[in-house]
C-alpha cells in the first residue's frame, strides 16, 4: 500500500463513519505518511487509548469498505 493508497482508505473509511471519530495511528502506517514508499504489513494498528471510537461505527465502516476489522489481535483468514 503506498501513501496515496492509504490516503484513499482513510477517506473512504471516514466517508462511511457516521459519528465523529478521532483516530491514532501507530506503527508502519506512520513511516508512509513520513515518507517511506510502501507498506511492509497491511495491516493499520490504532492506538485506542488516545482515539475517540465508537467501535460499532468503525466496524460498520470497515466492513462497507471491505476491509477486516479486529480490535482484539491477529486476523485470520
Amino acid at each position: 500500500m503506498s501513501r496515496s493508497d492509504f490516503e484513499d482508505f482513510a477517506t473512504k473509511l471516514g466517508c462511511h463513519l457516521k459519528k465523529p471519530t478521532t483516530l491514532v495511528v501507530i506503527g508502519f502506517s506512520v513511516v508512509i505518511m513520513m515518507g517511506c514508499p510502501d507498506r511492509i504489513t497491511m495491516d493499520v494498528d490504532v492506538w485506542r487509548k488516545r482515539s475517540q471510537i465508537d467501535l460499532d461505527d468503525l466496524r460498520q465502516a470497515c466492513a462497507a469498505c471491505g476491509v477486516l476489522f479486529n480490535p482484539k489481535g491477529r486476523v485470520s483468514k
